[in-house]
């Protein structure tokens, strides 16, 4: 069984990577085959509520993993707040091309929040 990773861990592991990528399923698609590559246990669009689903969710970590292309800050920051309330997530990771994202708090409902930048060209 591979170690634990830590959420500073995994945001290093993708920002790494090189994806290709024109759509956020694109790019949801190579952030699963990172993971799974590195034989990091999770979950795709594990359903928490009515209207919600996590993109990502690490499971031994409490890490929920959510990838934007998209969007405006505040709907990004409700949706945030709303996983951040989950019981079983303890940590989120915002995986996002948008700068404007980069303006979220660091912690949303007393848990971390990591932003990984990535630059859709590249």
């Amino acid at each position: 069984m591979p170690p634990t990773l830590s959420a500073p861990a995994v945001c290093r592991l993708i920002h790494g990577a090189r994806f290709h990528f024109a759509s956020e399923d694109e790019l949801q698609q190579g952030i699963a085959q990172l993971l799974a590559g590195q034989e990091v246990p999770f979950q795709r669009e594990l359903r928490v509520g009515k209207r919600d689903r996590l993109d990502f969710f690490l499971p031994r970590e409490g890490i929920a993993v959510e990838v934007k292309t998209g969007g405006t800050l505040a709907a990004l920051t409700r949706q945030l707040y709303r996983y951040a309330a989950q019981p079983g997530v303890s940590q989120l990771i915002l995986v996002t091309t948008r700068s404007s994202h980069r303006q979220l708090p660091q912690n949303l409902g007393r848990k971390p929040l990591y932003i990984v930048h990535l630059n859709p060209l590249a």
